[in-house]
């Protein structure tokens, strides 16, 4: 079945992570606790790093002991429309412990700017941290990125960008490995929920930011990840972009982690054993 078979008031419902997951508010209280602690607690922690033009445009470095680290990019999820990368400091501490650097990144939120302001957003990042490297530290030509919900939406388009066409200074294939968390990647049916009253997407601009639709442009390896107890339309939007990037070549799987929501599959994806720690111990 796909989204278009589903009444209304069923799609509304399947895109309503917060309705779907009543104690919500418990996991944004703890991850904001957690993201206090640790930001003490970094062995060096560098705030609010501007790579754009905007206020927005801002990331938080958190650098491990090590000289010239790996540099993983997280990118936070929303709805394009809510969060920040203060509320996910916390993740840094594990992709630290295990040597990488990481840099947690903002963006503008919707209604004040668009879906493809944000694409823009963060194309800019990227091509900051590749030029930056040396002066942030970091060994960008090992550039790993992840994404949550609408971070996962945004890394894929990362993965589908034409580096060297956006900025001839910068490599073709910068990304060295994806994981993207209950991405989104068909955004059509997001028109048809409250999500859009804020997003303003038209039909034209919600085709042309699908990721699905999109070339795959990556040598890099992608892992989608989505919680087993997410919806329905969460994992078919998973199994579809999965599937259409990997018959265009790209090297991507998609793994459901069982007994996980659309926000303790945040917690699992970087655990000890989730996939971004075993994808930056595989970039060793």
């Amino acid at each position: 079945m796909g989204w278009r078979d589903l009444a209304k008031t069923e799609l509304v419902r399947q895109y309503n992570n917060r309705g779907l997951v009543p104690d919500h508010q418990d996991f944004f209280a703890t991850w904001d606790d957690w993201s206090e602690d640790y930001r003490k607690r970094a062995p060096k922690y560098v705030p609010d790093i501007s790579y754009g033009r905007s206020d927005a445009e801002k990331l938080d470095l958190f650098l491990p002991d090590a000289e010239n680290p790996p540099l993983h990019l997280f990118i936070h999820g929303g709805y394009w429309q809510a969060m920040g990368r203060k509320n996910f400091s916390f993740i840094a501490e594990g992709l630290n412990d295990h040597g990488a650097a990481v840099a947690v990144m903002s963006y503008g939120l919707c209604p004040d700017v668009t879906i493809s302001d944000i694409v823009g957003q963060v194309r800019r990042c990227v091509a900051f941290l590749l030029k930056s490297g040396q002066t942030l530290g970091v060994d960008s030509s090992r550039l790993s990125i992840s994404g949550h919900s609408a971070g996962g939406h945004l890394g894929a388009v990362l993965c589908a960008t034409d580096w060297s066409a956006y900025d001839p200074g910068l490599p073709n294939h910068p990304i060295s490995g994806a994981v993207l968390i209950s991405g989104l990647y068909e955004l059509e049916p997001i028109i048809h929920t409250p999500i859009n009253d804020a997003v303003r997407m038209t039909a034209d601009s919600a085709e042309e930011n699908s990721p699905i639709f999109m070339p795959p442009r990556t040598r890099a390896s992608i892992s989608c990840v989505v919680g087993g107890d997410e919806s329905p339309e969460y994992h078919r939007q998973s199994d579809d972009f999965t599937a259409s990037w990997a018959a265009s070549g790209a090297h991507i799987t998609k793994s459901s982690l069982p007994g996980t929501n659309h926000f303790s599959v945040v917690e699992s994806a970087f655990d000890m054993n989730g996939p971004i720690l075993s994808m930056i111990d595989s970039q060793r």
